[in-house]
């Protein structure tokens, strides 16, 4: 990337674009060498479209600079024992790391698996982008999307990071996480969470059950001190499971809050 352009390298040309995704879609495309370019935007898409301008750009460029098609070269003969290192989960590195938005960066990983052929399987967003990956040089990987794969390494030698660049969508950055970042991890912990505040106020329900079927001669003197002990709990774990639900239900509501978000949903 350099000044705000993107480059690929696709039909056999050496292109730059931009694409943009704020309240519309557009893409600006050229082709320095051939002179040529083309800007399209589109204000109202079918959701059930993958991505039209990507449609709309490979089109373009077949019907009037057609090349071969792109052919995945073979495995290196050294890379199966190599393989393993390359494995582990990924997350795109595009999200919020100061407060709590970084709950959206949940949904975006992908794994890294060895084939078992001397390719590796690249997968994201819960599979809506699968690509074999086949190394061609130390670290550099090709696949049938025209695209390069680099992974990073730190001072230690360690992969830490992925790239991908080069064919007509955009770059993206990848890091390699923990076990503990990992999504299912966090859906145990909130399922567990959820699971202990149910227990709470099924608690809760059977107590209130067990005393109106007692009389009251039998039933046993409580301060308001311990009555609250038992009210004040209950209604936060409801709060704790609703507000949440209704806070992020309508921020998917809405366009997106380029302008910080609303406070209501900081309070929730």
């Amino acid at each position: 990337m350099g000044y705000g352009f993107m480059q690929c390298w696709t039909n056999n040309l050496d292109a730059y674009f931009h694409t943009g995704d704020a309240g519309m879609h557009s893409e600006l495309f050229i082709i320095p060498d051939k002179m040529t370019g083309f800007y399209v935007v589109y204000t109202n898409i079918n959701e059930s479209a993958e991505n039209p301008r990507e449609e709309l750009t490979k089109k373009i460029l077949d019907k009037f600079f057609p090349a071969p098609q792109f052919v995945m070269p073979k495995p290196l003969a050294d890379f199966a024992a190599r393989a393993s290192e390359y494995e582990g989960t990924f997350r795109i590195n595009q999200y919020s790391r100061t407060n709590f938005e970084k709950l959206a960066a949940l949904p975006n990983q992908g794994t890294c698996k060895n084939n078992g052929d001397g390719t590796l399987q690249l997968t994201l967003l819960g599979g809506g982008i699968s690509e074999k990956l086949v190394e061609i040089s130390k670290d550099l990987f090709r696949a049938e999307d025209n695209a390069w794969y680099a992974f990073v390494r730190d001072a230690n030698g360690k992969i830490v990071a992925l790239s991908i660049a080069g064919n007509i969508s955009d770059p993206t950055g990848l890091e390699k996480i923990k076990w503990y970042d990992n999504t299912l991890f966090h859906l145990f912990i909130i399922a567990f969470v959820i699971i202990l505040i149910l227990l709470r106020l099924i608690m809760s329900v059977i107590k209130r059950a067990k005393k109106l079927f007692k009389s009251k001669q039998e039933q046993p003197i409580q301060t308001q001190a311990e009555k609250w002990a038992w009210k004040l709990p209950a209604m936060v774990s409801l709060l704790i499971i609703i507000l949440p639900i209704i806070a992020f239900a309508g921020l998917a509501a809405i366009e997106k809050p380029f302008a910080g978000m609303p406070f209501f949903y900081k309070l929730f």
